[in-house]
């Protein structure tokens, strides 16, 4: 629910997930009441990354119902380190992408001519 409600926002913008879906209706979902109330989990904080034109990374920090609500210092935070994951997220797709190819390559090489 999160992640569908909040890549909707814009890219880079730090949000919590009662800003896309209020507490009483989260705790209706199914994925709440099958999955997250089993894990402690009831509060996220997150944004959404462009990595390329056609994929985008999510990023999701959680926290228990007993926890307290996240606040500005930690929105400021997350904010801080979002073009540090974005890097990182683009560099592991480059580095995917190449050993595919690598691996292709390879396996063509290595095979017997037709």
């Amino acid at each position: 629910v999160w992640a569908v409600r909040g890549i909707a926002r814009r890219a880079y913008e730090v949000i919590t997930g009662d800003e896309v879906i209020s507490e009483s209706e989260f705790e209706q979902t199914e994925i709440y009441r099958d999955f997250f109330r089993q894990q402690g989990i009831f509060r996220v904080m997150g944004a959404v990354l462009p990595i390329s034109a056609d994929e985008v990374g999510l990023i999701g920090i959680h926290r228990d119902r007993n926890e307290a609500q996240f606040t500005a210092t930690d929105r400021a935070t997350l904010s801080y380190l979002l073009p540090h994951l974005l890097r990182a997220l683009q560099v592991r797709q480059r580095l995917t992408g190449s050993s595919l190819t690598g691996s292709s390559l390879a396996g063509s090489a290595a095979a017997p001519p037709h």
